[in-house]
């Protein structure tokens, strides 16, 4: 479960400073897209479903 943690965090894209609006968006389509991805793309919902 570490390595998959590990591997998670590697490749995910680095966190940049954007508008407040544009972030709330962004937030919103992220959330849209973990509540949608297959468990076998996103392993990390059993561990942190929200």
């Amino acid at each position: 479960m570490a390595q998959l943690f590990e591997l998670n965090v590697r490749t995910r894209p680095k966190i940049v400073p954007i508008p407040i609006n544009a972030n709330k968006k962004y937030m919103m389509y992220k959330n849209h897209i973990l509540n949608v991805t297959p468990f076998i793309q996103n392993p990390l919902s059993i561990v942190a479903p929200n």
